[in-house]
């Protein structure tokens, strides 16, 4: 069986000595059987068999030995998913685990495939950028008009309203004087006017 090397898309650490799960789905529930490969630095480069298993639970494995620490099962939903279980992971165990799917059709690889990294610690994620902060919009607010003026003087405001208040008043009570004036006497008075 020829299996492609596939991308890595997921990676796991599990801790020494304790047990790693790894998955693959069907593309739907007409798979029939799994082959599961490993490529590690013991395989240099090359795929490696570990085992087969079918439908009906029957296992062959490449190696009796990993009979003992190696566990394959089956779960049925909308997909068909096979799962690969390590007993009592070690250093030896890393690489990369890929399965191939039997259909009625022929066998596919899945994608993407697993990583091992057994008693490795996860790289830490780099802290969050911060972006620099806008600086806040400029608020033009109107200049407000004080009444009154700060130049101005209120004293000077008042004399000035006196003043205009004082002609008002001796222009209405001259428009009075000469409306209450006998027409005669006016005549005189315009007369008189228009000589000098």
């Amino acid at each position: 069986v020829t299996l492609p090397v596939l991308s890595t898309l997921e990676i796991q650490y599990p801790a020494e000595g304790g047990r790693a799960s790894i998955s693959c789905s069907c593309k739907n529930r007409t798979c029939q059987a799994v082959f599961w490969f490993w490529m590690g630095s013991k395989t240099h480069g090359n795929p490696q068999f570990l085992l087969y298993y079918n439908n009906a639970e029957r296992t062959n494995f490449a190696n009796l030995e990993d009979s003992k620490r190696l566990k394959c099962s089956k779960s049925d939903g909308i997909r068909t998913t096979y799962t690969l279980s390590i007993i009592s992971v070690n250093k030896i165990d890393t690489g990369r685990y890929f399965c191939l799917l039997q259909y009625p059709s022929g066998a596919e690889p899945a994608v993407p495939g697993t990583e091992l990294r057994p008693g490795e610690s996860p790289p830490t994620a780099p802290p969050p950028t911060k972006r620099p902060k806008k600086p806040p919009p400029c608020i033009c607010k109107k200049p407000v008009l004080k009444y009154p003026p700060r130049d101005c003087n209120p004293h000077i405001q008042w004399s000035l309203v006196g003043i205009l208040l004082g002609l008002a008043a001796v222009l209405i009570s001259t428009l009075y004087y000469f409306s209450r004036l006998p027409k005669k006497c006016r005549h005189k008075f315009a007369k008189k006017h228009q000589l000098m």
